[in-house]
């Protein structure tokens, strides 16, 4: 086989495969033509078999080219398919997030019922309990007013007993002889002005003319005997004779009992009208 320096350098840049089928086709050719084939015509198809080797040459760098595509190619399909993955995974979780809500939704929409019928009977029973209260309201209302009358007939009771043994206890216990009658009565102290007392009278001991002035209550305090003595204070400026005070009870509280002994003032008690 003739081979010249440009066909050697081409047949090496063919894969062997390649190589050795040129070369076979070489050899057929050369026992075909034998010598009527002319130098130039070899030195031509020489030419083209480097040709030939440089488009192959092309054509591998080409396929490697597209090789290295493809792998990338397949390497970003591979991460959007991650990407996908992931994203396909949020998805769910979204979507099991928003059905636990739904869930959560129902559940406190129950919730809702169950407090609003909860509302429904408290409102209910306040309105009950409001009812009974108005009612115990009346009713205390009422029993109030009984004892109030209960409490003003007692007292009125315990003033008409003083007004009758009153004039006896202060002759035998004071020596002082009532004038006239003890009476409950209005004082005058100024032009349209009244201070209510509840025992008024005259009395003489000694040849001294006394201004009898007393208060009545079912149970004495010692805020009752200190509102007593200053409304004797306004009075005795109006009214003649040297006020003598007295206090009546049917039973006073021991703070008023101390105070009324410190000042030395004629305390009465109930019982000594029988």
């Amino acid at each position: 086989m003739i081979v010249t320096g440009e066909l050697l350098e081409a047949l090496e840049q063919l894969d062997p495969a390649a190589r050795n089928a040129f070369i076979k086709i070489v050899k057929n050719l050369e026992k075909a033509i034998g010598e009527t084939v002319r130098k130039e015509d070899f030195n031509e198809l020489g030419k083209k078999v480097a040709d030939l080797a440089e488009a192959q040459k092309e054509t591998e760098k080409s396929l490697k080219e597209l090789a290295e595509a493809q792998k990338r190619t397949e390497q970003r399909i591979e991460e959007l398919v991650e990407v996908q993955k992931k994203s396909e995974q949020r998805v769910d979780k979204l979507e099991q997030a928003v059905q636990e809500l739904v869930e959560a939704q129902k559940r406190t929409e129950q919730r809702v019922e169950e407090l609003a019928e909860a509302q429904k009977k408290t409102e209910e029973e306040i309105q009950k309990l409001t009812m009974k209260l108005d009612n115990l309201i009346e009713d205390h209302k009422r029993t109030r007013e009984q004892i109030g009358s209960l409490s003003h007939a007692f007292g009125y009771y315990l003033e008409n007993e003083a007004y009758k043994h009153l004039p006896r206890l202060l002759q035998s216990k004071y020596s002082l002889v009532v004038e006239g009658d003890l009476i409950r009565t209005y004082l005058e102290t100024r032009p349209n002005a009244y201070e209510e007392v509840t025992i008024y009278g005259y009395g003489r001991k000694d040849g001294e003319r006394y201004l009898i002035l007393g208060e009545c209550k079912s149970q004495l305090k010692k805020g009752d005997i200190d509102k007593f003595l200053k409304k004797v204070e306004r009075l005795k400026r109006f009214y003649d004779g040297k006020p003598f005070v007295i206090f009546v009870t049917h039973q006073p509280t021991f703070e008023a009992l101390k105070y009324i002994q410190k000042l030395e003032l004629p305390l009465f008690y109930s019982y000594q009208f029988s």
